[in-house]
């Protein structure tokens, strides 16, 4: 028994350095070099943010001297965050002036300015295509793109109308198309050659408008119609402002606070070694996987790691600890009650799962909003602190338990090992 436990603990503590391992010396577990793709995990292939290592701002207004509707600056805006998300630029920021009708882009990592205005702000290319690739209608054939409810059937739908010369061409089309197989009778609907919907067509549709229905929610029949829309920008987007940022913070800020990060460490890992002695050992060894594991994860994300990011992550070190302090706490108090070893632990756990879980719901809340009503470093900040939060209750709840258990089936069930002064550890 005790050497199933003692090779259950090594095994675990294998995985958890073997992690620490690889975070700290990175690994490529995908790379294709000849299509731009590679994944690559470890502490150095985090994404920096702008307050870190840089990037582009780039500021557009319409270049046209027409009114501007704040529904034109919205789709103009989708188009450029669709570009950036197809580049992978997840944490690029665009945000709308509206009091000035102009966007601002702001791109981490990039260094080539230029370059990065003509790949985002180029007008927007719209096509109606059919199976064979053949152009049906484009963007300036389209007058208006909508979404409502759908009264046939549960959903959204997103409507489109034609101008009078594109109808004609539509009517054509859709009669021929619709007389096609299954797999052929479909008018792909592409944006800068990238599709963004194909849906089949049923029959011949005259009158100048058309439906297109499926399984919309509100959000992705009003991000369609506003894509589609887009394509029929009566404007161009001229860059008036175009600086390549150095980082605000820099190499030195970043040096200072991962160095701030290892001391609370260190210093977490002192406090529970003394105080609880053997739990603490396990939690130190659980909490190592836990920051193993997060680097791991924002590495493969590539997620922008800010300052602000940073701070998100040592906080959630401080709360994987605090968790593990509310459980060992509680098995010391069924302990000195006269509880025996594994039962005080059951218990210890039990009793701290409600406490435990609420705090992290509630930090997981004020996460999420921050996210979706942030923008930038305040992203940044939010995703590290909900990541944090969700590993280090599974660290807490699930690997320190199974550690802890192990260490009860080696024998070791002196007063001491558990930070209990006194009484006494009873038998399990």
């Amino acid at each position: 028994m005790r050497g199933i436990s003692l090779a259950k603990i090594a095994a675990v503590t294998l995985v958890i350095g073997l992690l620490s391992y690889l975070a700290y010396n990175g690994i490529v577990l995908f790379n294709n070099p000849a299509k731009g793709q590679a994944l690559t995990l470890g502490a150095e292939h985090i994404r920096q943010g702008l307050d870190l290592k840089g990037g582009v701002y780039i500021v557009y207004q319409p270049d046209t001297d027409k009114e501007i509707t704040p529904e034109q600056m919205t789709s103009a805006k989708e188009v450029i965050r669709k570009r950036l998300d197809n580049k992978a630029l997840f944490d690029a920021n665009v945000t709308v002036d509206s009091t000035n009708n102009r966007l601002i882009v702001e791109i981490p990592g990039e260094t080539n300015a230029q370059k990065a205005v003509q790949d985002i702000g180029k007008t927007a290319k719209l096509q109606f295509k059919d199976s064979d690739g053949n152009t049906i209608i484009e963007g300036n054939d389209i007058i208006d793109a909508g979404y409502e409810k759908n009264e046939n059937r549960a959903g959204w739908k997103v409507t489109l109308k034609f101008s009078s010369k594109a109808a004609g061409k539509f009517a054509e089309a859709t009669g021929r198309v619709s007389q096609l197989p299954d797999d052929k009778n479909r008018i792909g609907i592409y944006l800068d050659e990238a599709m963004i919907s194909n849906p089949s067509v049923d029959g011949r549709i005259d009158g100048g408008s058309a439906e297109i229905t499926g399984d919309f929610t509100v959000e992705s029949a009003k991000e369609l119609a506003s894509l589609i829309r887009s394509g029929a920008l009566p404007f161009s987007l001229k860059p008036v402002q175009v600086e390549g940022i150095g980082p605000i913070l820099g190499q030195q800020a970043l040096d200072i606070s991962i160095k701030a990060g290892m001391i609370a460490f260190a210093l977490v890992c002192i406090y529970m070694l003394a105080w609880y002695r053997l739990p603490g050992v396990i939690a130190n060894i659980a909490l190592a996987g836990y920051i193993a594991v997060t680097i791991i994860i924002l590495s493969g994300v590539q997620v922008a790691l800010t300052l602000p990011g940073i701070a998100g992550i040592i906080l959630s070190v401080g709360m994987a600890v605090d968790a593990n302090i509310i459980i060992f706490e509680r098995v010391k108090e069924e302990l000195r009650s006269g509880k025996t070893l594994r039962g005080a632990v059951e218990i210890g756990f039990k009793r701290a799962f409600t406490t435990i879980v609420d705090a992290n719901i509630t930090t997981m809340i004020v996460g999420a909003l921050l996210f979706f009503f942030g923008t930038g470093p305040i992203q940044g900040f939010a995703v590290t602190l909900m990541l944090g939060v969700a590993l280090s209750f599974l660290s807490a709840i699930t690997l320190t338990r199974y550690m802890l258990v192990q260490a009860m089936g080696l024998g070791l069930r002196q007063p001491w090992l558990y930070g209990n002064k006194g009484g006494a550890v009873n038998n399990a």
